[in-house]
């Protein structure tokens, strides 16, 4: 093996790096390396040179997942690419200033330590001569490979379909940012004074859902899939109500007339803090079960007005256009409630099914 000169060092990092793409491994090529230096094989300056292309070699396993991935995971392995590349350039002043001091280490221990030390302090020193200026190599990773506009709500990824727990926490992500979406634009139109900006620009979401839809029907689990199963079950149950949401809240005129009625305004205007709390990230049992408790009121006050409505109809006081408007309101607040119950309710059965799901945004 070639040692001493400057292009001698460089083939034998080139022969590293080559040894780690081909085993596919950076923890065997380094035992190979160990044994080499422990018997004698290779110098402690040959080591040091194949350890520094090891260290290189080893981002191929990355970047060849990212081959026809998202943007993102392709942006990821070229970073994992250029930090490693960064951090084994730490070899040269270690050959160059501190070859002294590792042998020196080499005969106080034996070769094994002394490039075990070497092959942990150059990870260390390069993990914190770059956890200070990490924005600005996100930054310029962005740069070197921009990313597309978005035109849709939700990217899924076909490849990872490959994975059925994947997929399914990808499937949560998507829907938990369509529910938020949603979530907003119906607390909007609800406050006082209302706002039915967001829901005139919920059209997107319907798109975004039907991507959903395509995507949980080619999910295939595997054979030991019980609980993938149940979050399944959840995610689809979550699709089918938020579409019934939407088309709810396509009927804005329900909304003005809950605000006239005095009984009405106090159940619309809560059931409008509460969708606020759910976007801050309130998803509990507690709000599932204020959701339910404030269906049941509507649903007695939606019972009791009717029947006072249709008095006052008789007596003259309500015209029956007015008695329709009022019932059709009532009910419409009651179903979406009753959607919105049962989104928080699958919800939290998909993270009980999927545990990983709770550390996701």
């Amino acid at each position: 093996l070639p040692s001493g000169s400057v292009l001698g060092l460089l083939a034998l990092a080139a022969l590293g790096a080559g040894l780690t793409v081909v085993m596919q491994s950076s923890s065997a090529a380094m035992a190979l390396a160990l044994v080499m230096i422990q018997s004698g094989a290779i110098s402690l300056t040959q080591a040091v040179a194949i350890v520094a292309g090891m260290n290189i070699g080893t981002t191929c396993t990355a970047l060849l997942a990212s081959l026809g991935g998202s943007r993102p995971m392709r942006q990821t392995a070229v970073a994992n690419l250029l930090f490693n590349v960064a951090t084994s350039l730490i070899a040269v002043p270690v050959l160059l200033f501190g070859l002294g001091a590792l042998q020196e280490l080499a005969v106080r221990t034996n070769p094994m330590t002394a490039i075990l030390v070497f092959h942990t302090g150059f990870n260390v020193v390069g993990a914190m001569l770059f956890l200070p200026v990490t924005a600005q190599f996100a930054r310029f990773i962005t740069w070197l490979m921009p990313e597309t506009p978005k035109t849709r709500l939700v990217d899924l990824d076909r490849a990872l379909l490959s994975d059925p727990v994947t997929a399914l926490l990808a499937v949560q992500a998507a829907l938990e940012l369509l529910e938020h979406r949603v979530y907003g634009a119906m607390a909007s139109a609800l406050q006082v004074p209302a706002d039915y900006r967001g829901i005139a620009a919920l059209s997107p979401c319907r798109t975004a859902l039907a991507e959903v839809e395509a995507f949980l029907a080619d999910i295939r689990l595997t054979a030991d899939h019980a609980r993938q199963e149940v979050a399944l079950s959840a995610l689809l149950h979550q699709t089918d109500h938020l579409l019934r949401l939407l088309e709810r809240l396509s009927q804005t005129g329900r909304i003005s007339v809950l605000k006239e009625d005095p009984l009405l305004r106090r159940p619309a205007v809560i059931t409008g803090v509460v969708l606020r709390r759910l976007i801050e990230g309130c998803s509990t049992d507690a709000e599932q079960a204020r959701l339910q408790r404030l269906a049941v009121l509507v649903n007695h006050r939606k019972d009791r007005h009717r029947r006072g409505l249709l008095l006052g109809e008789h007596a003259g006081l309500f015209d029956l256009n007015e008695v329709f408007s009022n019932t059709d309101a009532m009910r419409w607040l009651t179903r979406c409630l009753h959607h919105l119950e049962r989104l928080e309710h699958y919800r939290q059965v998909t993270r009980a099914a999927l545990p990983v799901a709770r550390a996701m945004p």
